[in-house]
């Protein structure tokens, strides 16, 4: 049991401007794509602010996901985004973990997904 996984058969592929949602932080930073060569491999990073850093609300980063991921999460990077991701040891944790954690703490949780 799970989220149900939903196609929009009306969105463009590729997107007509270039950038594709991948993700984003809980401060509000999305996380696209820049899509505009016909190979996944050679996509780059741009992040969209809430908040604008140093005036500018959208970042260029000339990196692929994986080198724009491990640059936030150990800190070898300058990227710029609204949250600090290498203040402490980090592990991955699955939905359905994580879905537990949160009603343990807060039992009056009623969250997107049945308990199970």
């Amino acid at each position: 049991m799970g989220a149900a996984y939903v196609v929009d058969a009306d969105k463009a592929y590729p997107p007509t401007n270039g950038l594709y949602l991948w993700g984003g932080t809980d401060a509000g930073d999305v996380f696209y794509w820049r899509c505009l060569d016909p190979d996944p491999d050679s996509w780059t990073v741009a992040v969209e602010l809430r908040s604008p850093r140093q005036g500018k609300r959208w970042f260029e980063h000339s990196v692929g996901t994986v080198e724009f991921l491990t640059g936030l999460v150990d800190g070898s990077s300058r990227f710029t985004i609204g949250v600090k991701l290498n203040q402490s040891p980090h592990s991955f944790q699955g939905w359905r973990a994580f879905d537990l954690q949160v009603r343990a703490q807060h039992p009056d949780y009623t969250g997107p997904w049945p308990p199970r």
